[in-house]
């Protein structure tokens, strides 16, 4: 038995993370097992595929607001080209009617987005926890189980590595992973990369399907060459 250096509660000796505090403890990588670390925070399983997860901070980092935003920009924009040619047609065409229209839908909207944000990023604790996997033909971005929310990117990895090893003691409760939310890019099919690295962030796009890959500033430059290298067809910004 041993106890957390943070809260000081008492843990079992394989432990990856504090079931109080969260604390995260460093994951050992077994020679034996096939596992390896690429980067800081990048390791890779007996498998060959490259796993890290990553807290994304919904204070600092507006992405997925951004995201939200621009959705809704297309959206709008499309009713209102819409709803233009409808009045063209009806000869009811009202430039001035048609922008306070818009004015108020906008004003109704941007508060109503960033309190609904706030709201979500409080009840999440300010962060979003995700998982990556990164093979030779595709990339998952994999939403964290509700139950690892707390233990966050240790206990992700811990199960992940452990069913691709076939540790018994690292597995522990690998059987969420089918739970799991995954979003998945393959390198093929991708036509656009931006490259975000301010925010930590590249995003993929393949059609209208669209991808958000974060790593940390440390594995961030191994990510970014890897994805480029294998996205041979996307238009890269």
């Amino acid at each position: 038995m041993k106890f957390c250096e943070n809260c000081g509660a008492a843990l079992n000796d394989n432990a990856k993370f504090c079931t109080s505090c969260g604390r995260e403890f460093s994951i050992d990588t077994d020679p034996g097992q096939g596992v390896r670390n690429v980067t800081e925070n990048i390791v890779q399983g007996p498998d060959g595929v490259y796993h890290w997860a990553y807290d994304l901070s919904l204070w600092k980092n507006p992405t997925i607001l951004f995201t939200i935003w621009k959705v809704f920009g297309i959206t709008f924009a499309i009713m209102v080209v819409i709803f233009f040619f409808i009045q063209v047609a009806d000869g009811e065409l009202d430039l001035t009617a048609l922008g306070i229209e818009i004015g108020v839908v906008l004003a109704i909207f941007v508060p109503l987005t960033l309190i609904s944000y706030a709201i979500y990023a409080l009840c999440n604790g300010g962060k979003y926890c995700v998982l990556f996997e990164m093979n030779e033909k595709k990339i998952a971005h994999i939403q964290a189980p509700k139950q690892f929310k707390k233990a966050r990117k240790a206990a992700l990895l811990e199960f992940v590595l452990g069913a691709a090893s076939g540790n018994p003691t690292l597995m522990g409760q690998s059987a969420v992973v089918g739970n799991t939310q995954a979003s998945v890019s393959t390198y093929t099919s991708v036509t656009r990369m931006k490259i975000k690295k301010n925010r930590n962030t590249i995003h993929l796009s393949q059609g209208l399907f669209k991808n958000q890959i974060y790593a940390e500033d440390a594995d961030f430059d191994f990510v970014e060459s890897f994805i480029r290298s294998h996205c041979e067809k996307a238009r890269i910004r």
